[in-house]
């Protein structure tokens, strides 16, 4: 749906409508504790700094004094470290795609694929911690590949690295484990018992494969990849800047497929140039 009102309304004003409801709307849950979790604050702040940083395009310091702003107050509100790393980036590489040296950086073709490549890094991560800590037999076979002196070293990086963000890769890895992936998805069991008070899957890639399963999430990566492919060729700086955030965090939080964190779902839309496609099913009708 968001891809499709994307492709009829102007995308600066979608922008705007979004900015305009979700910004009081935040003011307020963050008054009166209306938020289920702290993150949920981390990253609705982190979406008001991109949508701030594209809705000012032509006013860089407007851009820069707004998105600052609540980048210090969701700081200072969530304590989330993927919030400050996140935005943190966000702001540099909006610093340097106004920069000559910097464009070069913000013009490179790898952004084309960060969604595929922050998808495989998330899994690669997620089966190493598997391999070194849980042991499980599927991903063991990762210990034969490197000799012990290394193994040891690789152990005590992806357990520093676990606890560096919070643990998310131990949930990521129990939850491959216990549940698996499928085709179509759909593998998530909510109501287990963990021992803790709910279970959730905070990796927006790793929820992606194991909820949407196998074929949704290959679709959704084409499609991703097709929209920074567009952001790209039509050097859409800004919204490559999103790209790159999105994709980051996701491995993170569940900021992937959430169309109330992740905007991009509009710009989609607003990349698919309607006007051209007609004209070429018009010419195909016409020559058949």
């Amino acid at each position: 749906m968001s891809i499709f009102v994307g492709m009829h309304v102007e995308f600066y004003k979608i922008v705007r409508w979004i900015l305009y409801v979700k910004g009081p709307v935040v003011l307020f849950a963050i008054v009166f504790g209306g938020y289920t979790h702290i993150n949920y604050v981390a990253m609705n702040m982190g979406t008001l700094v991109l949508l701030e940083l594209y809705y000012n395009k032509d006013n860089i310091y407007k851009a820069l004094g707004m998105a600052s702003v609540l980048y210090i107050l969701g700081s200072f509100l969530s304590k989330s470290g993927s919030f400050i790393i996140c935005i943190s980036l966000a702001i540099v590489l909006y610093v340097l795609s106004n920069i000559k040296v910097g464009e070069k950086i913000i013009h490179s073709r790898l952004w084309i694929g960060i969604f595929p490549i922050s998808l495989l890094l998330n899994l690669v991560l997620v089966w190493i911690y598997s391999a070194y800590v849980y042991s499980y037999s599927d991903t063991y076979f990762i210990r034969n590949l490197f000799p012990s002196a290394i193994n040891g070293n690789l152990k005590m990086f992806i357990m520093a690295f676990n606890q560096f963000v919070s643990g998310r890769i131990n949930l990521a890895a129990f939850s491959l484990e216990k549940f698996g992936y499928s085709f179509w998805g759909g593998n998530l069991d909510y109501k287990v018992d963990t021992g803790l008070p709910y279970f959730l899957v905070d990796s927006g890639m790793i929820l992606l494969l194991q909820d949407w399963g196998f074929l949704m999430m290959i679709i959704s990566m084409v499609i991703f990849v097709f929209m920074m492919w567009r952001f790209w060729k039509n050097r859409q700086d800004i919204l490559i800047i999103t790209g790159i955030v999105v994709a980051l965090w996701s491995m993170n939080e569940d900021v992937l497929i959430s169309v109330g964190m992740n905007f991009l779902f509009f710009a989609i839309g607003a990349n698919l140039d309607i006007s051209k496609i007609n004209d070429r099913m018009r010419r195909r009708k016409l020559e058949g």
